[in-house]
């Protein structure tokens, strides 16, 4: 699918299959029919090739349309798909997160379902790539067997904060997809 930047003139090199004549028409999401583009400018390159080029007035609404490139005789040489972007509110791309996990039990073997396990940003603030993570904290407590899992930012360092448990420590998060949350802790004896 191509992307069109919202208000520019969008611009295609296309085989003609040796047609002379080109017509462009045009299917915008939310409106009934093609429209013909009568104003289209076609430079022809090659017998088979021509750039063709079509106003940024066009283009005036973010969203999805159909390019149709015609021959003389309203015969579809070729279809683009396209949607119509607003390149300054494009979107970004959220940071890749890893999957910690864990399992916490009580004394009695049985998995501590009311225990809170919570994580925060330690610096504030922290940028990953082109996204600033907040320092909101986020709390996972682990299911009737003790096992848990949150995702968190890689490459982040956060605080881990057990009560019940008395563990209060950062670390930082690995650039791996899966981490086991004790291997991330100083060492706690057995």
């Amino acid at each position: 699918m191509d992307h069109i930047t919202l208000g520019q003139p969008y611009k295609r090199i296309i085989d003609k299959s040796g047609q002379t004549t080109l017509k462009v028409s045009l299917y915008k999401d939310g409106q009934a029919g093609l429209f013909d583009i009568d104003d289209a400018e076609v430079i022809s390159l090659t017998s088979n090739k021509a750039l063709v080029t079509i106003p940024k007035w066009y283009f005036d609404t973010t969203g999805f349309l159909g390019i149709f490139y015609k021959d003389e005789n309203d015969n579809v040489i070729e279809v683009v798909n396209a949607t119509v972007v607003n390149e300054s509110i494009a979107p970004i791309k959220l940071p890749e997160t890893c999957i910690i996990k864990g399992s916490l039990s009580d004394l009695m073997g049985n998995g501590p379902k009311d225990t809170e396990i919570t994580f925060h940003v330690v610096h504030i603030p922290t940028r990953k790539n082109s996204s600033i993570i907040t320092g909101k904290p986020f709390t996972t407590v682990p299911d009737i067997n003790g096992n848990f899992t949150i995702a968190l930012v890689k490459g982040t360092t956060v605080m881990c904060t057990i009560p019940n448990a008395g563990i209060k420590n950062q670390f930082k998060v690995p650039e791996q997809d899966t981490a086991n949350l004790i291997d991330l802790l100083p060492e706690i004896s057995q």
